[in-house]
């Protein structure tokens, strides 16, 4: 029976993810990474910048990639998010804090070149393989259904990468829009959560843009900022004490 969007979306957002968010799928080894020199541009890479030639080989983009996405699946404190931006504990929170910071971090990919859009089609991979295994993992649904439920969260994605791009390109209250609709999916949210969001994406993105291109297409391993989060909801009475 043919499933629509609609109530494809609706599975998705009601999967109990059962601890699968805390489960990685890789195995983190990033001591491997420091064995690789960060490379330097010669005229040789000018050369092929300038014809849209990749400076690194396919397979070394590709474990960067990996290790790009180590940084988020391994290292984020997923829960964190989940208790401080009171977002419920299933498959697809998991995947909205997913998807988030993997665009954080095309946004600094892009800048490369053709090394940099390759790249970002590996990440872009890397998402969708841990998102169809941790769906496996689940073993809720047959494989017809989790094809539906992949091709949605495809659509949430080139949705979310359009609103966040204007989020990024525009003031706070545009990022704060996009973060509403793509992040806490339309949901009555409170302001000082939308506003602590803001604050976290716009710190982490200046924190990938001080990292060189080169250090990410070598090495790939991205060390964010901690997410404590910036700001705490039992601290705000204090807050508003204090600035009275």
């Amino acid at each position: 029976m043919y499933m629509s969007k609609y109530i494809c979306r609706s599975i998705i957002k009601q999967i109990g993810s059962r601890g699968i968010h805390l489960t990685p799928i890789f195995q983190s080894e990033y001591d491997k990474l420091y064995t690789r020199p960060v490379a330097r541009w010669t005229a040789l890479d000018m050369i092929k910048e300038k014809f849209g030639l990749y400076r690194y080989n396919r397979a070394r983009m590709q474990d960067s990639s990996v290790y790009m996405y180590l940084s988020i699946s391994d290292d984020l404190p997923v829960l964190n998010f989940f208790k401080y931006c009171e977002l419920p504990d299933t498959y697809f929170s998991w995947y909205l804090v997913t998807q988030l910071h993997v665009w954080m971090i095309m946004t600094q990919c892009s800048a490369a070149g053709s090394d940099g859009k390759y790249i970002n089609q590996e990440l872009v991979k890397r998402l969708w393989e841990d998102a169809h295994e941790r769906m496996k993992k689940l073993g809720r649904f047959d494989v017809k259904t989790q094809n539906e439920v992949m091709k949605d969260l495809h659509g949430v994605f080139i949705a979310s990468l359009f609103g966040y791009d204007e989020g990024l390109l525009s003031d706070d209250k545009v990022l704060a829009a996009a973060l509403w609709r793509h992040y806490f999916s339309f949901s009555d949210v409170d302001p000082l959560i939308l506003e602590m969001m803001v604050s976290y994406v716009r710190t982490q993105l200046k924190h990938i843009s001080g990292l060189s291109s080169d250090y990410l297409l070598s090495r790939g391993r991205i060390v964010w900022k901690p997410f404590d989060p910036l700001i705490r909801k039992e601290d705000l009475p204090k807050l508003k004490v204090v600035q009275s």
